[in-house]
């Protein structure tokens, strides 16, 4: 999948659009919506949008760069193993198409051509990429062709250093997917909860005992609905982030399930509850 670096050049636009979309969800809101609390809602969803987005390009092109090398270091590993010199098999290898990694390959090429030192060659190739998994194995391949030894062998044993990282890190992806899977069930009990106490307890106790969910008599100026509303959307922010940090070490990742749990909760508070008759009790349901 070929994706255009340029896009990401300027990070400042992905944060100029969560601030102008956090403003307009939460105008729109409390213009047209005339409910505070879920145009705050509205503007958490949409500021972190932008930022979610760029996420999820930024990840595809690195694993674009990890997988396109891999093709270029064995590329170029068999030409050097015919025998042929290190120009002469980049002038080969810059004809070949590597996505995301053909500018950096020409000019790598080119330096190679002008005579440019091959150590210099590639750590100039490797900070263009700014990979960091590319970076630490360009410099291993360095050191070793600083110590004599052979450009060809060394690159096979990049090779196999990048596709064992790729194994584990699919196996650690998959072993974290089914943890991440259990964070969302916690969740949606969470909400199911939420609706339990919502449709069920408090209409029981306030027929029953005459008492709300806080155990005040009489009316209160506490509503329920708000408190609980915003304990999820609390659940939302501070779960997904804590899922972006322990499963991809940054918050910055935990953002999109962060827009996932919202949905959810807006879903639950204004489609499923509205839905609820108000009268519905715990001592109108069917007894066995």
């Amino acid at each position: 999948m070929k994706i255009n670096t340029n896009f990401l050049r300027n990070v400042n636009i992905f944060v100029f659009s969560s601030i102008v979309l956090s403003i307009t969800g939460l105008l729109f809101g409390i213009i047209l919506l005339r409910d505070l609390h879920t145009s705050l809602s509205l503007a958490i969803f949409l500021g972190a949008l932008p930022i979610t987005i760029q996420k999820i390009i930024e990840s595809q092109i690195e694993k674009e760069k990890e997988e396109q090398f891999i093709r270029f270091a064995l590329d170029l590993a068999q030409l050097l193993q015919t025998g042929i010199t290190l120009p002469y098999a980049m002038k080969e290898i810059e004809k070949n198409d590597y996505g995301v990694l053909n500018n950096a390959v020409k000019r790598l090429s080119a330096r190679i051509d002008w005579g440019v030192r091959v150590e210099e060659a590639f750590r100039l190739f490797a900070e263009e990429l700014e990979n960091d998994l590319i970076k630490r194995n360009i410099c291993v391949l360095i050191e070793i062709y600083r110590a004599g030894g052979d450009l060809g062998k060394s690159l096979e044993a990049l090779i196999n250093s990048l596709v064992e990282v790729r194994r584990l890190r699919r196996e650690r992806e998959s072993a974290v997917y089914e943890n991440i899977l259990h964070a969302y069930l916690v969740f949606l009990f969470f909400l199911g909860v939420v609706i339990v106490i919502e449709a069920f307890l408090v209409p029981f106790l306030q027929t029953s005992f005459g008492v709300n969910i806080l155990g005040f008599s009489g009316k209160s100026n506490i509503n329920i609905d708000t408190i609980l509303f915003h304990l999820a959307v609390m659940q939302s922010i501070f779960a997904g982030l804590a899922l972006g940090k322990m499963y991809d070490n940054s918050y910055k990742a935990g953002l999109r399930h962060v827009l996932i749990f919202l949905v959810l909760t807006m879903i639950v508070f204004k489609i499923i509850l509205p839905l609820i008759p108000k009268g519905v009790s715990l001592m109108s349901l069917p007894t066995i």
